[in-house]
């Protein structure tokens, strides 16, 4: 009896044996064929990726963004890391290669308001640090952004001309509006503002522009961070007063009468 129960043991054993070596038999040529197919199309991404990341200024900006959100400095108004700020409110972010990609920033763009009008420079056309660089509109009103760093102008953002309002929807980064060459980058750069300084000088700003409004033009929707300015103040204003805004915080002289 013994044996009887002994050897369907021994059938099982050797069918399970049988079985691994055909799955093994099986599986080893598979995996050679995916080793070398794997080898192949690494062979060939590399060189891709290399040719891509080389000819595309886009994609090399993508890349060079720093991908921290716009932390709010006060009243609901943001600023991210890794950019620079001029005077203007025009904002510098290095994307390799000697080059910025220039914009405007949250104070701006919402004393504005809605960007219906961008008025880009021409490619090729070089700008001193300061110069006006472009223009947005709305309406009929209009601010110049300033040039952060002398260069040339060698890419605008073609997104604009169909969707102006990305300057106000993603200000810092879908909505940037031109890519500068920057020879004299490090010598620009000790005159904007960063990191600590930048919120700094960006507060006093903000506080600079509740002080030209009156209560009249200025409305506060209360929050627990202290409020925060309502999305359309920039209608609170009247004409007099966006004339003192812009002098005061965006460095225009009085339109001409």
């Amino acid at each position: 009896m013994e044996h009887k129960k002994t050897t369907p043991r021994i059938l099982k054993g050797i069918l399970t044996c049988i079985c691994l070596i055909l799955v093994v038999a099986v599986a080893l040529p598979l995996l050679g064929v995916a080793t070398i197919l794997g080898r192949f199309i690494l062979i060939i991404a590399l060189p891709v990726a290399v040719l891509t990341l080389a000819f595309s200024p886009r994609l090399r900006a993508w890349l060079s963004i720093e991908r921290e959100p716009a932390r709010q400095v006060c009243l609901g108004l943001g600023l991210p890391g890794g950019l620079q700020l001029h005077r203007n409110h025009s904002w510098a972010r290095r994307v390799g290669g000697g080059k910025v990609t220039v914009g405007a920033d949250d104070l701006l763009q919402r004393a504005l308001g809605p960007v219906t009008g961008i008025d880009l420079p021409e490619l090729g056309k070089s700008f001193d640090q300061g110069d006006d660089l472009m223009q947005l509109r709305h309406g009929g009103r209009h601010v110049s952004i300033k040039a952060p760093v002398s260069g040339k102008v060698t890419r605008v953002n073609r997104l604009l001309s169909k969707s102006p309002d990305l300057v106000n929807h993603q200000p810092y980064d879908a909505g940037w509006i031109v890519e500068m060459s920057a020879p004299e980058l490090a010598k620009d750069e000790g005159h904007l503002f960063s990191g600590q300084e930048a919120r700094q000088w960006f507060r006093e700003d903000v506080d600079t522009l509740i002080s030209l409004l009156t209560p009249a033009h200025l409305k506060l929707q209360v929050a627990q961070d202290g409020g925060i300015l309502v999305g359309d103040f920039h209608d609170q204003m009247n004409e007099e007063t966006w004339q003192c805004v812009r002098r005061a915080i965006f460095g225009h002289r009085p339109d001409p009468a």
